[in-house]
Order: structure tokens, then sequence, then C-alpha cells
């Protein structure tokens, strides 16, 4: 069976991956390249069946899941935070702002000393 892409297109491709372009971008200029429509699965499928360009791989700037959309079931991330009442400790200026409202809140204290008569 013979190659269905010459070294010449796979490595576009590679240039192409490496400048950070998706599949649909990828296909359109491969088209304009090869004078065919290419679609943007067949652009999948050649990256995911040659191992060098599949070393390269698509760019994903939001890391997780594709398209950075969040799973549908999805918990908060609660380790990253650490509350307190409703105000979010991991903001420094919330933080700030807490121990102020609490410095406060103790200096309108009595003194804690056992002979208050």
């Amino acid at each position: 069976m013979p190659a269905a892409y010459t070294e010449k297109e796979l490595t576009e491709i590679a240039i192409w991956l490496k400048e950070g372009l998706s599949a649909s971008h990828i296909a359109v200029r491969f088209s304009t390249l090869r004078g065919s429509p290419v679609s943007r699965n067949a652009i999948i499928g050649i990256v995911h069946r040659d191992t060098g360009l599949r070393a390269i791989g698509f760019a994903n700037p939001k890391g997780g899941r594709s398209g950075g959309r969040p799973r549908k079931h999805a918990r908060p991330d609660w380790r990253s935070r650490v509350a307190a009442g409703s105000i979010a400790l991991s903001e420094p200026s919330a933080l700030a702002r807490q121990v102020e409202s609490a410095d406060a809140e103790a200096a309108n204290l009595p003194p804690s000393g056992g002979d208050a008569r």
C-alpha cells in the first residue's frame, strides 16, 4: 500500500503543529497545499497515526480537556481555597481585610483579666 502523504506534506503539518495551529486551520492550509479538500478529522487521523507528529501533538493552551469547557459534573476545587465565613482567603487582599477586621474586634473586647468587678 503506497504512502497516503508525502514527506513534504508531513513536514508541513509538523511545522504547523509547532506553530500551534488547530486541526481546522491546518486542514485549510493542507487543502490548499494538496489541491484537494482535506477535513479536520483527516488531519487529526494523520497526526494520530504518525509517531513523529503525535510527539508534537496539538497545542492546548488551556490545558486539560480540549475546548476548555469544564466537565459536566465537576466539583469545585476546594483545596485551593480556604474560606473563613463567606470570604475566600486565597486572595491576598481578602486575607488582609479579614485580619484587619479581627484585630479591630479584638481591640473592642474588655480585658480578659479575672478581676472584672
